[in-house]
């Protein structure tokens, strides 16, 4: 009876790793689903900041000031104007607001340049006395137009004081990808070092997107400004043709944001739940820290250190998932750096520990990301990143193959965005004001995985269309 129990389970391993390895198989594919409530979360803040900063920028106009020049000439308004924008631009807003000061002593009644110190302490979050000086802007005669921003200014400081404020979004979109069933390159699999051949290339598909996110921060009521702060995204990808990987998913986080002279920290707890074809396939919980500093008006730094266990089921299509069940680590460091006033480049590394329930899905892996965010005027705003991974198995799964699995994936990424308003402008239409501020953004994706393992080489290329709406409230 021992050896039929072993003949069985010998025969349970072999037909689970035959599955794997079988032509047009899901489970032939062992990395988890490169959309994730994480990764989409991650774009749309990306994307989300920069739009936020193109309709922030403020256009300077004239040739540089140097501090030397308004120096030598400390009266002239003009040149100190000029200087203060410069400085708005460079993301020097304390030098900026010194400038603007030095006028308003001279000359108080100057609304525009008061306007500009306005928007400047309401950047520094100084809302109090942001507020007060719109309110001095309104009690001077202005245009409609100048009137119709302070209102706008105003009504965003009424809700930055409120005790607890919510934000949502809600996004609408379809994607296109290549090879949806990351068919390997050369269009044969290992099984046991044998080459077995698959039904054809990797099958192209349409996906429809739908994408909602809910956050609330709570001030605590101290000088620092700590806040409590939780969030939930859902994500749904309805694939037209690949249903093996149609996927639901839900991703929960609540912590806090503690700050400090030294560094902001946000503790968090985080749950995520995914379903691939309506069956669950994860559920993850962890902990995660995140430190940011801001050394400078043009460098930021920043790292993480997030601990989570990785829960896999078994599906139809990936019989073999819960191979990878056990603890994921991760650790990222960073850096931000303003170029210009319209431009910003990014670097990031992280390095990632992956254990599993069985030893050939143990991994490290380590990836370098080149980011560069530019304003292109109007709320306009172009995202590029291309990035380098290196993921080193430790010991080989003789099912496929007698080689330790080594694999190295490029990736290069280009999102445009705009406001609807923005681009119907163009064609000199004008949108309801309800419309205009939706953002529309086109993302293009080239990913390369190169393995030394046939199974997990294999291309994709990727588009994605999606119009958001976000509420603060």
């Amino acid at each position: 009876m021992r050896n039929m129990g072993r003949g069985l389970t010998l025969a349970t391993a072999l037909v689970a790793g035959l599955v794997q390895a079988l032509p047009g198989s899901a489970g032939a594919q062992t990395a988890t689903p490169e959309t994730t409530p994480q990764t989409v979360t991650q774009q749309q803040q990306e994307a989300a900041k920069a739009a936020a900063e193109a309709r922030a920028l403020q256009e300077g106009t004239g040739p540089a000031v140097t501090f030397d020049q308004v120096m030598r000439d400390p009266d002239n308004i003009d040149l100190n104007f000029r200087f203060a924008r410069q400085k708005v631009q460079e993301g020097d807003l304390r030098g900026a607001a010194t400038s603007l000061e030095r006028i308003l002593l001279v000359a108080p009644t100057l609304s525009q340049v008061r306007l500009l110190y306005a928007i400047v302490l309401f950047r520094l979050d100084n809302l109090q006395e942001s507020e007060r000086e719109f309110r001095t802007v309104l009690e001077q005669p202005v245009s409609p137009a100048v009137k119709a921003e302070v209102d706008g200014y105003l009504g965003q400081i009424s809700q930055r004081q409120k005790v607890t404020r919510f934000t949502a979004s809600l996004g609408v979109g379809v994607d296109y990808n290549s090879n949806r069933d990351a068919v390997p390159r050369n269009e044969k699999r290992l099984f046991a070092d044998t080459e077995l051949g698959t039904s054809g290339g990797g099958e192209d598909d349409f996906g429809r997107i739908l994408l909602g996110t809910v956050g609330v921060r709570h001030d605590l009521g101290m000088q620092e400004r700590h806040e409590l702060i939780a969030n939930a995204t859902v994500y749904y990808n309805n694939q037209v043709e690949v249903d093996a990987q149609d996927l639901r998913a839900i991703s929960l986080d609540a912590g806090a944001v503690l700050r400090s002279p030294q560094v902001d920290l946000t503790p968090t707890v985080t749950h995520t739940r995914i379903q691939l074809n309506n069956e669950a396939f994860l559920a993850s919980t962890g902990l995660k820290l995140l430190g940011e500093k801001k050394l400078s008006g043009k460098l930021d730094v920043y790292g993480s250190v997030w601990a989570q266990h990785q829960d896999f089921q078994r599906t139809f299509a990936s019989p073999t998932a819960s191979d990878r069940s056990g603890p994921r680590y991760d650790f990222d460091v960073g850096a931000s750096y303003i170029l210009t006033p319209t431009q910003r480049v990014g670097i990031n590394f992280e390095h990632t520990l992956k254990r599993a329930s069985v030893e050939f899905q143990n991994y490290k892996g380590n990836e370098i990301t080149g980011s560069h965010t530019w304003l292109l005027g109007q709320g306009q705003f172009l995202l590029s990143s291309a990035s380098f991974g290196n993921d080193i198995y430790e010991t080989a799964d003789a099912f496929v193959s007698a080689k330790q699995r080594h694999d190295r994936n490029l990736r290069a990424r280009v999102t445009y965005g705009a406001p609807l308003d923005t681009l119907f402008g163009f064609a000199d239409i004008r949108l309801p004001e309800q419309f205009g501020d939706l953002t529309l953004t086109g993302t293009l994706e080239a990913f390369r995985a190169l393995s030394n393992i046939d199974n997990y080489s294999y291309d994709n290329f990727k588009a994605q269309m999606l119009l958001t709406k976000r509420l603060e409230f």
